[in-house]
Parts: structure tokens; C-alpha cells; sequence
């Protein structure tokens, strides 16, 4: 077990997280079996260190070091240095890093763990990809290799690598050990960042907020290794008397040798963040309240649609800004739903890039109009939807690590899948811990650490993906004793004395509760639809044909059903019910939506394949050993395989009424 415990861990720690199936399937565990080894864990670190819910199972990234030393598990076991392009991009830091005029290829091999031969096609990758910047790694069999350009764009790419890295669960730890080599300053910095963002009325995203520091800290060590003079084509004059400006360079006190270029080059970085919330009057920003009045004027031109709202313009204004300071930086804006988003609502982004381009004076990338659109999509929506929003009684929130624009998409998307559900806002997840809001369900884009009901957000662009998971959503609320209750209890509410409104809605719950773990009482275990006779020798194309049913009556996914049947070919010996009746089934969060059975049976080789979806509440098991006990009788079974479909629905029905039922 010790074994798989640290392969286990490892795995953990190289995703964000992992579906429990997943891991029970690879390591053949049992639910019992992980989530002893969890509380394990747990305890042997003396706190929660591992966490899971219903469906997945992870640890967050705080620990991920701390754990790392404990497993003996090493750094580049975490990390994706051996892609060929995560090296590519760690070589390019080392040698813009580089205290000294060049950096010899031996240093670099050791540096990015790789051959001599292998780091010299790297760097011809990476120049050819860099050329178009006016920037180069230049070699010399002499000296080695030497970084040479417009220090702006070697810049820009330094901040291009790190979005990059973060894309994957331990890029930090790369970022950490290969390029920054201090935690004690990341730590600092960003306390810093934290207080500095209170006191200038900014709200970073969580996302941006866990790269700024590194993003900081190596253009600081960018800084010291210059021994150029450069000049950042930005007036920055007007911006340098501003209270704001001067309160953002305050952070870098402790780096008395920056130069008046970096530190403006730092600040705008600053700047250039993406916010969630925003209250600046900085001077720089009038031309973006120009170019926001021209979008809203022309907007109601086009669509005929109210957009004089200050929150609305404000939305925007918190958007542009940024991106503008990206845009002059040379900054790379990565959208990771661009052409999702297009497709799906083409009118819209093709609205905004009209005005986009019909103004003149300011130019935006393909991937900024979408953000655009995406908070103009998100307030028309609002607008339509806010009239009849504070009916509903389910309430939910959205928890967004990334910025404005893709929590507006996020509320979009949700509130057009789940009409009768009441959106409350959008949240960082730092101000969700903060906080602590009161909802029935959290929509998430990332796990987060709480006992409330979470959902976490897939590729809603993906027409199957966004089924299941409104599917998901949707059992979730009817099986819901407190949802019910409240639904009830609104309901109710104007016939109902006030005096002893507590003391019914508690009723009410306790009768919803006893309701969801009773089982249904029926004439009959298995319904006629739930019956099949084939002629086929072949126990896997029975359970095929049964599953196949399951999904026709949509109480799995497809997902489910390739999940059931690859663990069935693994593993049919061992699963079985009872003599030659044979039990295919997987988890229900490989895609489970309710209980249901299919039983398929073939009187040529007197052979049975009873196909499963199991519920969440294990109700489940009490029709399982019903089945058990029918299974085992011999009289029974010969009588089965030697009667029609209709025939063998009497016989089961006869035989639930005669006391099966009541065995457990």
C-alpha cells in the first residue's frame, strides 16, 4: 500500500484534481480503502491536507511543496520540464536570467535536464518562433548563448512564458525552484500586493494574483543582469504623478538599484493586471472613457438595447484599461474559449468588432473583443433577467479565479442553462473564504475547500458535456431535501401563521429527508422496458445492448456507459451477482444520473448480464441483494431462461409479491 500511496500522491499532485473513479479504477482501491489512505494523510500532517467531495479528490497547490519533501517526491516528478515545449521555455529564462554576458550550452543542459544535442534544436525552435519580435538567442561555440533584441519584447516574453507555465497544476514549482529560487520573497511580495490593492481600490483576480509576484520578482532579476541601457516607448510622465503610480513603486523599496525605466516597466505590469473590481481616476484613463462612450453610443445604435449604465461602463472601463497597458507592453492576451465563443455567439462579437474597428485611435487583438464581448453579452443578459431574478428559490453563486469578462460569460452560460435558479454574483474565491455567503450551490471553476454543494464548471461550448452537467445540476436539485423544503416553504409561506412557520419547515425537511433514503415501493423489482431476451453468446455485447438501453432512457451518460463496460472487460470475472448473471456497472459520478437496471438475458447459453446505475444514496443495494436472493434460487433461474420477455416479467413480478421484497 505504501507503494501506491506515494504514486497516488504523485498523481495528485500533478493534476489540479482527479475523478475518484479514476483512481479507484487505476489503483483498484474501494471508496473505503481511499479515503482511509486520505484521512491518513490527514492526519499524519496534523490538518486537512488532502480534501475531496462527491466526485473528485485533490490537494491544493499550498501544500504541494510541503507534501513533495514529505513523498520524497522529486520537483521534476511534478512538473512538466520534459515537454518539449515547458523546456524550450525554461531554457529561454535561464539564458534572459543569466547573470553573465553568455551562458555556455553545458550550463544550459544541466540546467533543463537535457542532452547537448537536444538543447541545440530547442533553441532553433524557440528562435524561430521569436524572430518575428525582433528578438534572438545568438550563439557562439567560444561563449555560448546570448540574449539579443528590443529589451521591451524580451520582456514580453518573459511574461508570455510565465502564463504558459501556469498552465500546468505545478508550473509554479518550476517557476520556484528553476528561475526564482526564493519563496521567502514571493511570500512578502505578495502580502504586499494584498495590502497595496486595499489601499488603491483594486481587486485583482485570483488567477492574476498568483502570477504577479513571479511575474515581479523576475523582471527585478531581469533588471539586475542588464547592463544596457533601454527605453520603454510608453509616456509615463503622466502616470509618475499620480498618487497610484507612486504607491505601486513603493513595493519595490527594498530594490534600491532599479532604474527609473523598471520601475515604471514594473508599475505598468501592475496596471496591466486583470481586475475584477476597479475605482481609479488615473489621468492615462481618459482616453479609454472616450473609446467606452463611443462603445456604448454606437452599441445602442446597433442593437437597440439601454446600455446607459454606469455599472456597465464601469465593466468596461476595468476591462480597457488593462488591456491597453497590455497592448502597449506587447503583452500576449491567452483566450483560452476564443473560437468556442465565437461560434457560439457570432452576432455579438461581430457587433463589437465593427466598433471596435470603426474607432480609429485604438486598436484591439481578436482575443480582446472577445473578452469585450463577453461582458456585453453578460450585462444584456442581466438586464433581461434581473426583472423576475429574486423569485426563484434556489440560489447559487459563481467563483471565478480568472477575470471580469470570463465570470460575465460564466453567468451567461449558467443562467441560460438554469432559468429557475437565483444567480447572487460573482466571487473571487478569496472573497468566497471572506465572505462566506449563504447559497444552496457554488459553480466553481476550480475545487474549492468548503461543505457547501459545488459544482465544478466544464467546457460548456461542448453541446454533450453541457447536457450532462445540466443533467447533473438538475438531479441534484430535485434529490435535495433542504432545496425541496425551501421550495415548499415559499410556497406556503402566505397561509402559514407566522408562529409556527420553524416548526413546519422542520417537519417538511425531516419528510423530504425520509422520502430520499426510502426506496420506491412498486408491484414489481424490474419494469417490462427493463427486460431483454437476445440470441448471442457473447457477455459483452449483452452488456452493450444493456447499457445502451440505460442511455436510450437517459439515466447514464455515455461516458458511463464506456466507463461500465471497460471495468466489465477488465474485470467480468469478479462481477458477478450470481451464478453466470453478471453485474456491469462503473460509479455514478463516471456519469450516473439515477437508479436503473437492465437486465439482458440469453437463453442459448443460460446466461444473464444484469446492467447498473447505481444511485448516490446506495439505495441501490437493497434491489441488489433482492436480485441476489432471486439469482441463487435454481427453480427460479431454469424458469427464466425458458420464458418469453413478457413471461419473465410476470414471473420476477409474482415473485416480489410473494416476499421478496421484504428479505431486507
Amino acid at each position: 500500500m505504501k507503494k501506491s500511496e506515494k504514486q497516488i500522491i504523485s498523481d495528485l499532485l500533478k493534476e489540479h484534481h482527479l475523478s475518484i473513479q479514476k483512481i479507484l479504477t487505476s489503483y483498484g482501491l474501494t471508496n473505503e480503502k481511499l479515503e482511509q489512505l486520505k484521512n491518513e494523510v490527514n492526519e499524519r500532517f496534523h490538518q486537512d491536507i488532502i480534501f475531496s467531495n462527491d466526485e473528485i479528490i485533490y490537494i491544493p497547490h499550498k501544500y504541494s511543496k510541503r507534501i513533495a519533501s514529505h513523498y520524497h517526491i522529486p520537483i521534476d516528478e511534478m512538473t512538466p520540464i520534459f515537454k518539449p515545449e515547458v523546456r524550450r521555455d525554461v531554457a529561454f529564462l535561464k539564458i534572459a536570467l543569466d547573470n553573465s554576458d553568455y551562458l555556455s550550452l553545458l550550463e544550459l543542459s544541466d540546467h533543463c535536464l537535457a542532452s547537448k544535442n537536444t538543447l541545440t534544436n530547442d533553441i532553433k525552435v524557440v528562435n524561430n518562433e521569436i524572430k518575428d519580435d525582433g528578438i534572438s538567442i545568438e550563439y557562439t561555440r567560444k561563449n555560448g548563448f546570448h540574449l539579443a533584441g528590443d529589451e521591451v519584447r524580451i520582456r514580453a516574453e518573459i511574461i508570455n512564458i510565465v502564463d504558459r507555465l501556469f498552465l500546468y497544476p505545478n508550473g509554479r514549482n518550476l517557476l520556484e525552484d528553476k528561475v526564482i529560487n526564493t519563496k521567502e520573497e514571493h511570500f512578502l511580495l505578495t502580502e504586499r500586493i494584498r495590502k497595496l490593492e486595499r489601499k488603491i481600490n483594486i481587486t485583482f483576480s485570483d488567477e492574476y494574483l498568483s502570477k504577479l509576484p513571479y511575474i515581479i520578482l523576475i523582471m527585478i532579476k531581469r533588471a539586475s543582469v542588464m547592463k544596457d541601457e533601454w527605453t520603454l516607448p510608453i509616456k509615463y510622465q503622466e502616470l509618475n504623478q499620480t498618487s497610484e503610480f507612486k504607491q505601486i513603486q513603493e513595493l519595490f523599496w527594498e530594490y534600491p538599484d532599479l532604474s527609473v525605466q523598471d520601475l515604471a516597466y514594473l508599475s505598468l505590469i501592475f496596471l496591466g493586471a486583470n481586475r475584477i473590481d476597479l475605482d481609479s481616476n488615473l489621468a492615462s484613463e481618459k482616453e479609454v472613457e472616450e473609446f467606452v462612450l463611443f462603445i456604448i453610443e454606437r452599441l445602442e445604435d446597433k442593437l437597440a438595447f439601454n446600455f446607459g449604465d454606469n455599472q456597465f461602463k464601469k465593466k468596461l472601463i476595468q476591462h480597457l484599461s488593462p488591456a491597453l497597458i497590455r497592448k502597449r507592453l506587447g503583452l500576449t492576451l491567452e483566450n483560452p474559449i476564443q473560437r468556442d465563443f465565437i461560434n457560439r455567439y457570432y452576432p455579438v462579437y461581430e457587433v463589437i468588432k465593427e466598433i471596435v474597428d470603426e474607432y480609429k485611435r485604438i486598436t484591439l487583438s481578436e482575443a480582446e473583443v472577445v473578452y469585450l464581448s463577453m461582458i456585453v453579452l453578460g450585462h444584456m443578459y442581466q438586464v433581461s433577467n434581473d426583472a423576475y431574478q429574486n423569485n426563484k428559490d434556489v440560489t447559487a453563486i459563481v467563483v471565478c479565479q480568472s477575470g471580469n469578462s470570463i465570470s460575465e460569460l460564466m453567468n451567461v452560460q449558467l443562467k441560460d442553462m438554469f432559468p429557475n435558479i437565483n444567480f447572487l454574483g460573482t466571487y473571487s474565491e478569496r472573497q468566497f473564504y471572506y465572505e462566506a455567503i449563504d447559497v444552496d450551490i457554488v459553480f466553481t471553476t476550480a475545487p474549492l475547500e468548503t461543505d457547501k454543494k459545488t459544482f465544478v464548471m466544464v467546457n460548456l461550448f461542448d453541446e454533450k458535456k453541457r447536457k450532462e452537467f445540466i443533467k447533473r445540476v438538475e438531479n441534484h436539485i430535485v434529490a435535495n431535501p433542504s432545496i425541496k423544503t425551501k421550495q415548499l416553504m415559499n410556497f406556503l409561506r402566505d397561509v402559514i401563521p407566522e408562529e409556527k412557520f420553524e416548526d413546519i419547515k422542520e417537519k417538511a425537511h425531516r419528510f423530504f429527508q425520509d422520502d430520499k433514503e426510502s426506496t420506491d415501493i412498486t408491484d414489481s423489482i424490474l419494469k417490462i422496458n427493463q427486460i431483454n431476451f437476445v440470441h448471442t453468446n457473447n457477455i459483452f455485447e449483452m452488456a452493450q445492448i444493456g447499457l445502451n438501453k440505460m442511455l436510450e432512457r437517459e439515466s447514464i451518460t455515455s461516458a458511463y456507459s464506456e466507463e461500465a463496460l471497460n471495468i466489465f472487460k477488465e474485470k467480468y470475472e469478479s462481477m458477478l451477482i450470481g451464478p453466470e448473471v453478471y453485474l456491469p456497472h462503473a460509479h455514478y459520478n463516471d456519469g450516473a444520473y439515477y437508479e436503473d437496471f437492465q437486465l439482458v438475458i440469453s437463453p442459448i447459453i443460460k446466461t444473464c448480464v444484469l446492467c447498473l446505475s447505481p444511485s448516490k444514496g446506495n439505495s441501490h443495494v437493497k434491489k441488489l441483494l433482492q436480485f441476489n436472493s432471486l439469482f441463487m434460487d435454481a427453480e427460479f433461474m431454469d424458469e427464466l431462461y425458458n420464458s418469453g420477455q413478457e413471461d419473465v416479467f410476470k414471473l420476477v413480478e409474482r415473485r416480489y409479491k410473494d416476499g421478496i421484497q421484504e428479505l431486507i
